[in-house]
């Protein structure tokens, strides 16, 4: 068996692997972020699923059959499938829960070709170097983004939107760190164990660009699931031989870590805007305030989410649902308002909450099935020496759920095919590997004598049409509506918005895209039911995704265009909830309030607003929001007579002007400081004579 691994088969006459071998490769890569995100995702999702499942049909006219192992890591996984299937018709978010349910179907295909595309060991090994090397040049992206942090691009963005902390192609760092842990054991595998001299350097240079790469996500999580996994490595490697090199990778992280312990020395080198609080590899050592209450705001949410598991106990509240019914349950609670509900930052709680406690079973089971065959083959890597990637993928997995208990990265298309992936290796390396007892093969049954072909065929299809083809035509009538709306083309745009909405109407965006045409038609006409339409497609909007800033920000707009001060006031004030730190908003209140001439509650915001700046970082703007700030203070007091706040607030303002040397005309100010002071004057000899 060594000398099999040791030589490489010849898989050049095997055009199915290579394609394969290629779609794996593109997997950490497509799962890419650009402007109009979702839409770019939906299009990784429909490459892949044409992708895979052409593969599997290739498969099975080649070989007139599909085989997979019927253990109890299928069957629950089957269990687990048809539960989220289930989910998804009584989700309230179904566009959602079709993209996450396509993710476990995507999971689903790798796993099916693994089993039969994959003959031997050199072509398993094969496929994972696919997956590492790729994984390591998005590593690279990853250390770029940590070095060089945010730069605006037009078009595609690949750099971080977290200031110093590494992202790589994923929505935010914590994915990105979950689908690093995954692959790193898999870089040590390699490292360690490679067919040659030239593959265990790759693997030592994979090692050391991924471990940095998870270092520069600042994600705690996944240095704690990494470190366990490396620990729990040593304990099995412990009598093996090449241990020196174990404790090599220990001194590789170790330098690593030192080295961006600098924070400041190393980022403001490099970059035009360095850190002030250090690096993200200083602050998961030395952590800020902000970072402790991240802390408290992820123990307040598991707390909070058990009464929503209890609240739908078996079935759960539907795939993909968590936000909503976060929303749903306390609509008025920070996490709410600061926008910080995504998931349950537990994988165990989130899987409870959406798909509810059978749905948790299945999954839990499924986990123990698939640790349960890996075990038996490290139990023979122990008895007989034999050099097996099952470890190295177990510890991957190992690592992902300890990562996952701290937050949730089960979501992303990238994650859930890695997943499957190693899944598959467990599965597949017990089928090759000849030296374990016949009692830890399960029986390989065909597809055909229990379920007919053309019928499974069928079935995928038209979950590849619900999960896919409707949300991209959804997708592709929003921006044509958007391209209409620049070229002023209002009818038509007004059409296709429409449509969007009809498409997925639990989608916020469209029903927010329709009002604006619906507003901007009643701009033009001055035609009340338009206004009437716009607004209620902007609350629908709202009601949807209440914790989304934008959607209040345009109500409040709409709300002025039409002169109606106060409602575009209560808008703007629910926008200050979830953005406490936009000083303009505090303004737009304040500005409606005085046009009401309820000039109390306009210095109520203003003062606010001067709160809010003293906690602000220094800027070279920090001045001038200030000055403005008084200067409408000032104004607001001198209109509702209260001359004294009114003196105190032109002095600071005349006094900023001087002294931070804004250009402005202050003549006038001090004529009304003179005046304001006159009155004050006249006020307490009317006092005095009363």
């Amino acid at each position: 068996m060594n000398q099999q691994m040791s030589r490489p088969a010849n898989n050049a006459s095997n055009p199915i692997f290579w394609l394969f071998y290629t779609v794996i490769f593109l997997t950490p890569l497509m799962h890419g972020k650009t402007q109009f995100f979702i839409v770019n995702q939906l299009y990784h999702r429909l490459f892949f699923n044409f992708a895979l499942l052409s593969l599997i049909i290739i498969v099975t006219l080649r070989n007139k059959s599909l085989s997979f192992r019927i253990s109890g890591f299928e069957i629950f996984f089957a269990l687990y499938l048809m539960i989220n299937l289930a989910s998804i018709y009584y989700s309230t978010g179904k566009f959602a829960s079709e993209a996450m349910f396509l993710n476990l179907l995507l999971g689903f295909y790798v796993y099916i070709l693994v089993i039969n595309v994959v003959q031997n060991v050199s072509q398993l090994s094969a496929i994972f170097r696919a997956l590492v090397s790729s994984t390591s040049l998005l590593g690279l992206l990853g250390i770029y983004q940590g070095i060089f942090g945010t730069i605006k691009t037009d078009g595609l963005n690949l750099l971080s939107n977290f200031g110093h902390r590494a992202q790589g192609t994923f929505e935010n760092p914590n994915l990105y760190a979950g689908f690093l842990v995954l692959v790193i054991p898999l870089a040590c595998y390699f490292f360690l164990f490679g067919d040659d001299k030239r593959t265990r350097i790759c693997g030592a240079f994979s090692v050391i660009i991924l471990s940095n790469a998870l270092l520069w996500t600042g994600s705690r999580g996944g240095i704690i699931a990494i470190g366990s996994a490396l620990m729990l490595l040593l304990f099995f490697l412990y009598r093996d031989r090449r241990l020196q090199e174990m404790k090599l990778i220990a001194v590789i992280i170790f330098l690593t870590i030192t080295v961006y312990l600098s924070g400041d020395a190393v980022s403001s080198k490099v970059s035009e805007t360095p850190l002030e609080n250090g690096s993200a590899a200083y602050n998961l050592i030395y952590p800020k305030d902000s970072e402790l209450v991240n802390v408290d705001r992820r123990l307040e949410t598991y707390k909070k989410t058990l009464p929503m598991i209890w609240d739908h106990p078996v079935f759960g509240a539907g795939l993909s649902t968590y936000r909503y019914n976060f929303i749903k349950h306390y609509p008025e609670d920070e996490l709410v308002r600061t926008n910080s509900v995504f998931h349950a930052h537990n994988i165990f709680l989130n899987i409870a909450a959406e798909v509810g406690l059978l749905g948790l079973f299945f999954f839990v089971m499924m986990l123990i099935s698939l640790f349960r065959q890996s075990a038996l083959f490290i139990t023979g890597y122990r008895r007989y020496g034999i050099e097996t990637m099952s470890l190295f993928g177990s510890l991957g997995l190992f690592a992902f759920l300890v990562h996952n208990l701290f937050d949730y990265t089960w979501t992303p298309q990238a994650c859930q095919i890695a997943f499957f992936l190693i899944a598959s290796l467990i599965i597949k390396q017990g089928m090759l590997q000849q030296k374990v007892e016949d009692s830890v093969r399960a029986p390989v049954y065909n597809i055909k004598k229990k379920i007919p072909l053309t019928g499974l065929l069928l079935v995928v299809i038209f979950l590849l049409v619900v999960s896919v083809i409707r949300p991209l035509y959804a997708f592709r009538l929003y921006e044509r509506s958007v391209y209409l709306y620049a070229a002023n083309d209002l009818p038509a745009g007004l059409s296709y918005a429409q449509k969007a909405v009809d498409t997925i109407p639990e989608y916020p965006l469209f029903h927010a895209n329709l009002s604006i045409f619906y507003l901007r038609q009643w701009e033009q006409d001055k035609a009340i039911d338009k206004y009437k339409k716009g607004i209620a497609e902007l609350k629908e909007a709202i009601s949807l995704n209440p914790a989304e800033s934008y959607f209040y920000s345009l109500l409040g707009e709409a709300h002025e265009r039409f002169k109606d001060r106060r409602g575009a006031a209560t808008a703007y004030i629910e926008v200050i909830k979830l953005n406490p730190d936009d000083i303009e908003l505090y303004h737009k209140v304040a500005f409606n309030y005085m046009e009401l001439k309820e000039y109390e509650h306009a210095i109520i915001w203003l003062e606010r607003a001067g709160k809010q700046l003293q906690k602000a970082k220094q800027s070279d703007r920090k001045s001038l929001l200030i000055f403005e700030n008084c200067l409408r203070t000032a104004i607001a007091c001198d209109e509702s007579g209260q001359y004294a706040m009114a003196r105190k607030y032109y002095k600071k303002t005349i006094r900023l002007a001087e002294s931070e040397k804004i250009i402005c005309n202050i003549g006038p100010l001090r004529e009304r400081l003179e005046y304001v002071e006159k009155a004050i004057k006249e006020n307490n000899e009317k006092a005095v004579m009363r």
